[in-house]
């Protein structure tokens, strides 16, 4: 990308893409070589930071912007931003309108306040989702993360299903993403298991709209809702005429990997 750009300020990218189930798994070695080039690394992390592996420090991540909602487990509401000294000195130089003014925030935080009103309650709410993972740990809660997925991406194969993408290594450890079935419409499935089993899972978009469906694997999760949300997706499947003899192996090689060391 470098050799057909010229003057290339900076690279955005995201780490876990929700829509796909994709993570970026070699993240810091674009960076060295973004930086090499003299180009600033912007990365969004709304749906991977607490919940995967992501050292903005010591992969010079110059700016890296996350949400409330997502692995932090708070309300939506709230978002973060990392930022390293060559991304204020850059940002200082540019003019900005009332939103999204980052120099006015810094401004303010030196002094423990924001430019405007914040939500006091949210405020709270963040508190609490990040004293919880205080408690358990980051890098536990990483690991809890990952094997959950492992759980699912088990199960999942073990019920003849395709994981998209199907390398392991780019597969998202937060957002667990199917292909569905052929003769088996995602809307219907997604439908199913709300209705009959409660369990909220999600189609494909744009593109990918009726050919997959995405399973939620962040924040809280635990076996509990790995197993229920496996056992949802045996059964509905069962239900719309697809692998009615495989009712049981998903769940079972899911609780393989939950109860192992």
């Amino acid at each position: 990308a470098f050799a057909r750009e010229r003057n290339v300020k900076a690279i955005l990218i995201i780490h876990n893409e929700t829509s796909t189930g994709v993570l970026v798994r070699d993240l810091a070695e674009i960076s060295r070589i973004a930086h090499d080039h003299d180009a600033l690394v912007i990365v969004d992390a709304i749906s991977s930071l607490g919940g995967v592996e992501l050292l903005t420090d010591k992969w010079s991540i110059d700016a890296c912007v996350t949400g409330s909602q997502k692995c932090i487990a708070a309300p939506p509401g709230l978002a973060f931003v990392s930022v390293s000294e060559r991304f204020i000195e850059e940002a200082k130089r540019v003019n900005r309108g009332v939103y999204f003014n980052l120099k006015a925030y810094l401004e303010y935080m030196e002094r423990g306040q924001t430019p405007y009103t914040p939500s006091i309650p949210l405020l709270y709410a963040l508190s609490e989702a990040l004293k919880m993972i205080r408690e358990e740990g980051l890098e536990a809660r990483i690991a809890r993360h990952r094997k959950c997925a492992k759980a699912f991406y088990r199960a999942i194969e073990a019920l003849d299903l395709e994981p998209y993408p199907f390398e392991y290594e780019y597969r998202s450890k937060t957002v667990i993403a199917v292909k569905t079935p052929k003769n088996i419409d995602s809307e219907e499935l997604v439908k199913t298991m709300r209705l009959k089993h409660s369990v909220v899972v999600s189609g494909g978009q744009g593109k990918l709209r009726g050919s997959i469906f995405r399973i939620g694997c962040m924040g809280n999760v635990s076996a509990y809702e790995v197993l229920a949300t496996v056992n949802a997706l045996e059964s509905s499947l069962a239900y719309l005429g697809y692998g009615v003899e495989k009712v049981g192996v998903g769940l079972a090689e899911a609780g393989k990997v939950l109860w192992s060391s």
